[in-house]
């Protein structure tokens, strides 16, 4: 079925005929030597940056048309920045910085945040999984940035006690969705306006696949889109970095000589015992990753269908796992496959005997009683 937008042909023909090979001089500036090959073809670092920088501020200027059209206030945009310490992230951090209204520019008669300022407050959160050593290094690389730091505990003995019950797969998603739970919650817990996100192209391309196979379907909009609402709207989740590839931006982490952290999670750790350790999750990376090498328009591609998603809006069923929005009869496959029934308790709701789930979350989580 048609989801209604026009596709147009020439501008799948164009990404389906990108070049790998790199040329000797970037196709930008035409003076540095090229050093990458991206969709705008073969850049230097330098032109590569100013590329990023741009979408970034791309990202920005949509946050800020609500105010220029006069549909919102003029109270200023706070900020909360999910860190993980991985390349991603951390660029974020670097890239986000002159947005931020820091106490120095304060001037002697204060009327405001400068004009460059889009926030006149950031902070850092980060999930952490109980390793003091990990946690060390990542507030070390934090404490570059006069932002207050945040650190939130993942439940991680309440989810290895579930493993042994759980497939590879389930595993990583009840992990995953735990981890984007507490983040969203930490950042409106705080109250800032703003929840920002170092999700590249090839992360979104990886999370729309995996997705639609263990059943996030329903929500999934929500899960790859660059600008989610939540909360009623007292939040807002954005993806700057969701048209930048992760070579690219291992690659600006590499030139800018900026530190990261490498946080082992179950998909690192599964990697290394094989593949059938590696789960859903896994497997589609290396399948995005393997078809990124011969065709770098891979990410982009299914990102520019993931766009074509709509959201689910404003509902009153919400995941008591991932947050997300959950359909109302995302349980109902549960009846089709028990041996039991409720007859003698039909004075209960199924909202009261169980917590609602969505279809991902109910699936992974169906061997844990």
């Amino acid at each position: 079925m048609s989801c209604g937008r026009p596709v147009d042909e020439s501008d799948e023909i164009a990404l389906a005929s990108i070049s790998t090979t790199l040329a000797k001089t970037c196709t930008k500036c035409s003076i540095e030597p090229a050093q990458i090959v991206t969709l705008a073809g073969s850049l230097c670092s330098a032109c590569l940056k100013a590329s990023v920088t741009t979408k970034l501020r791309t990202s920005l200027h949509r946050l800020e048309a609500p105010r220029r059209l006069g549909r919102a206030d003029k109270s200023p945009f706070s900020l909360a920045i999910a860190f993980s310490g991985g390349p991603a992230s951390r660029l974020l951090l670097e890239l986000i910085r002159p947005h931020v209204y820091t106490v120095e520019e304060r001037p002697l008669h204060y009327r405001g945040p400068p004009s460059h300022a889009l926030f006149a407050r950031a902070q850092i959160i980060y999930v952490s999984s109980g390793s003091a050593v990990i946690d060390d290094q990542v507030k070390t690389v934090a404490n570059d940035f006069d932002y207050p730091f945040c650190t939130v505990t993942l439940p991680v003995e309440a989810v290895e006690l579930a493993a042994n019950a759980l497939d590879p797969s389930a595993k990583m998603t009840l992990q995953k969705n735990l981890s984007r739970s507490l983040i969203t919650r930490t950042a409106h817990e705080q109250g800032v306006t703003h929840l920002m996100m170092g999700e590249t192209s090839t992360g979104v391309a990886i999370r729309t696949i995996a997705g639609m196979s263990v059943g996030a379907g329903f929500n999934l909009g929500e899960q790859v889109a660059t600008h989610v609402p939540l909360f009623n709207d007292k939040l807002q989740l954005v993806r700057p970095l969701a048209h930048v590839s992760s070579r690219e931006v291992a690659f600006l982490v590499k030139q800018l000589g900026l530190r990261t952290i490498f946080v082992p999670n179950d998909l690192t750790m599964a990697k290394a015992k094989g593949k059938k350790e590696m789960g859903i999750d896994g497997t589609v990376e290396e399948f995005v990753l393997g078809l990124e090498q011969q065709f770098p328009a891979t990410s982009s591609v299914v990102g520019r269908t993931a766009a074509k998603l709509s959201l689910c809006g404003a509902t009153s069923t919400l995941c008591s796992v991932c947050g997300l929005p959950a359909d109302a009869n995302a349980s109902t496959w549960r009846h089709a496959t028990a041996l039991s029934s409720f007859t003698e308790h039909d004075d209960l709701t199924p909202s009261e005997i169980a917590s609602p789930l969505c279809y991902s979350c109910g699936i992974a989580t169906r061997k844990i009683a």
